[in-house]
């Protein structure tokens, strides 16, 4: 009886090692599960600040994008009222030369004329 009650005890204690073991064994398994769920947290935490910095970018290129095309319409008008402004400019520049060439012969007419007073009259100097 006595080996058997012998027994029986370190039987208890190999069954007690064992579910010591076991209970370690689970408590490990339950804070490894524990710092999972804090990473997976922190994981999807991550992942909302990249979706969000994903939109902020998005928000911003789609607002450069408006701006540079205010800018090409800008230039774009720019350049019409420059091509306006050369075409007025030449037509200017035509009617000036006309002028001039009247005038020159206007003068070159009156050069050739004799009238009383031609010779008091005096040019307005422009300058």
């Amino acid at each position: 009886m006595r080996n058997l009650a012998s027994r029986s005890a370190e039987v208890a204690r190999e069954i007690k090692t064992l579910v010591e073991n076991a209970t370690k064994k689970a408590n490990d398994g339950k804070d490894i599960a524990n710092t999972m769920i804090n990473g997976y947290g922190t994981l999807n935490e991550n992942i909302q600040n990249t979706v969000t910095l994903i939109n902020s970018v998005s928000t911003a290129s789609r607002e450069q994008q408006s701006g540079i095309q205010q800018i090409n319409d800008s230039v774009n008008k720019l350049d019409q009222q420059t091509q306006q402004i050369a075409m007025i400019s030449s037509t200017t520049q035509e009617i000036a030369e006309q002028t001039n060439s009247i005038a020159t012969e206007i003068v070159k007419n009156s050069d050739e004329k004799e009238f009383e007073g031609k010779n008091s009259i005096k040019a307005k100097d422009f300058k």
